[in-house]
């Protein structure tokens, strides 16, 4: 796709060596038809103020009658150059952009008919750049007159909405990103991880039997125990993951995993600190064993591996 600026000031043909030679940006009528060839599709980068009206009234004729699909990208257009922008086929504005109409001005000297005639012509030129509006505007011929007068300046949102562009520049460039449980880092753009693990739901059921089997642990392992911090804060946190359910409440993923992983290691901590009896010091440690074999197959059971 063939790309054209549309740049700095619109200007006449014969005034594009006066402006090269003080070193102003501009774009002349030939700087655009002079790439009017073919039937490529193009695309216009508008960064203009405006210009002379006749030299944009050229360009936005040249630019209608091309055949190839035109796209525009606004980034500022004024005046004559929000007309140039007019013709392409979808229009796009950066969200930082602005978009300018007003009517159009001149100078002149001589009686009152001069004046007479030269408001005359001022108010023909607005309603030929009004036409060019009026094909994309959602508002009445009374509205656009009004918002010429005013001299409007509309940002990318604004310019939307009644219209003027198609769409704002990188809307739907949002990034989307994925959590899970692997040794990789979550990623944008909807990219694969590898080795990713899923974190399944835990019912209400399975939820109860695993909170009961908690607590029977509890009983056994702490009924010999003087100190009881460790066991009021497992019971404390199975309550908390109680009452989250209970409430309604959802529990990320992640919150969800680090809690019960949380209760699992208090009960493991608390097997280590247990010391067996020295008669029955083989009965302690085939239960132990089986105990873990539990746990694992009950972490397994419920998806709550990281």
């Amino acid at each position: 796709m063939k790309t054209i600026n549309i740049e700095g000031m619109i200007i006449k043909d014969s005034a594009k060596a006066t402006y090269d030679n003080a070193k102003i940006k501009t774009t002349s009528v030939s700087d655009v038809t002079s790439q009017l060839t073919g039937k490529e599709d193009i695309k216009i980068i508008c960064n203009s103020i405006g210009g002379d009206v006749f030299a944009g009234s050229e360009i936005y004729t040249a630019l209608k009658k091309y055949q190839g699909k035109i796209d525009a990208e606004v980034i500022f257009a004024a005046s004559i150059a929000t007309v140039i922008v007019m013709a392409a086929d979808k229009i796009s504005m950066t969200p930082t952009g602005q978009f300018m109409i007003h009517n159009v001005s001149t100078s002149v000297e001589g009686d009152y008919r001069d004046m007479e005639k030269s408001a005359q012509t001022l108010r023909n030129m607005n309603a030929m750049i009004a036409s060019s509006y009026k094909s994309r505007m959602k508002v009445s011929d009374e509205q656009l007159a009004k918002m010429m007068d005013d001299e409007t300046w509309l940002n990318a949102e604004q310019a939307k909405s009644i219209g003027l562009i198609d769409e704002i520049m990188f809307e739907n460039k949002s990034k989307s990103y994925v959590a899970c449980f692997s040794n990789n880092m979550s990623f944008e753009g909807g990219e694969k991880v590898e080795e990713e693990k899923e974190v399944k739901s835990v019912s209400k059921e399975d939820f109860d039997s695993f909170k009961k089997e908690m607590l029977d642990i509890l009983a056994d392992k702490f009924k010999n125990e003087t100190d009881e911090t460790d066991e009021q804060r497992l019971v404390r946190r199975i309550d908390q993951l109680e009452k989250l359910k209970e409430d309604g409440n959802a529990l990320s993923d992640s919150e969800r995993v680090e809690l019960i992983d949380d209760l699992l290691q208090l009960v493991r901590d608390n097997r280590q600190q247990a010391q067996p009896n020295d008669n029955d010091s083989d009965d302690a440690n085939n239960k132990k064993e089986e105990e873990e074999e539990e746990f694992q197959n009950k972490k397994t059971k419920l998806g709550l591996f990281l």
